[in-house]
């Protein structure tokens, strides 16, 4: 016998607009950091969009996410090849007619540019508006998600980026149900323009000395 799904309730679809302006205000966030941060800029803007496997079939995440370039400290090159940058992720999660938030930043490693394929790493506190999906236990609101990323760029100036992304949500332990939830999708990339030209940097022990430690510096672009 077929049943169909009756109307969406008010507080749902009231949801799913405020989460689309959410969406808004983190990219009009984003202008304002790229445009006036003298020590940040927002790098790259990304699309998400993955659905969990082994466990809570049916739950899908969309998201867009920020990688913002932070440099008041800039790690050593010796110390750790690659780039380390904040990633900031925004979005949905639904199971069938049930939709929550899900809002997380923490870093991300990123690997050295003359690999083949770009590979990210990263770790991030993350919150959800939901404890439960479908009837299923997620283990409070608090959680943290650890993911990986590889791909490559579409273009010749390296603007415009395709990745497969795995990722793991769970709340590490701190409550008694942690069923984890693994997800996996495509994620679509643009990159920003050239690196603003001052820095602070953290001064090595083969730089000369600075009174505080750091180093305020010019970039060539």
């Amino acid at each position: 016998m077929n049943e169909s799904i009756g109307p969406i309730p008010a507080s749902v679809r009231w949801q799913a607009w405020g989460l689309r302006l959410a969406f808004i205000a983190m990219l009009l966030v984003s202008a304002l950091v790229q445009a006036q941060s003298p020590l940040a800029r927002v790098e790259s803007v990304g699309l998400q969009g993955q659905s969990a496997f082994k466990h809570f079939d049916g739950l899908q995440q969309q998201a867009v996410s920020l990688k913002l370039d932070v440099h008041a400290v800039e790690i050593p090159r010796q110390w750790l090849p690659g780039r380390v940058r904040l990633n900031a992720v925004a979005g949905t999660l639904r199971a069938r007619e049930q939709q929550g938030a899900i809002v997380s930043i923490g870093p991300e490693w990123t690997s050295p540019p003359w690999l083949p394929v770009e590979v990210s790493v990263g770790l991030a506190p993350t919150w959800l508006s939901e404890s439960q999906f479908a009837g299923d236990e997620l283990g409070g609101h608090f959680h943290f998600t650890s993911h990986l990323a590889v791909g490559g760029y579409l273009d010749e100036a390296r603007r415009l980026e395709l990745r497969y992304r795995v990722q793991h949500i769970s709340n590490g332990g701190i409550r008694r149900d942690n069923p984890g939830v693994d997800m996996a999708g495509a994620e679509l990339r643009y990159r920003f323009g050239q690196r603003r030209p001052a820095v602070l940097r953290y001064a090595s022990a083969t730089d000369r000395p600075t009174r505080a430690g750091l180093d305020f510096q010019l970039n060539p672009s």
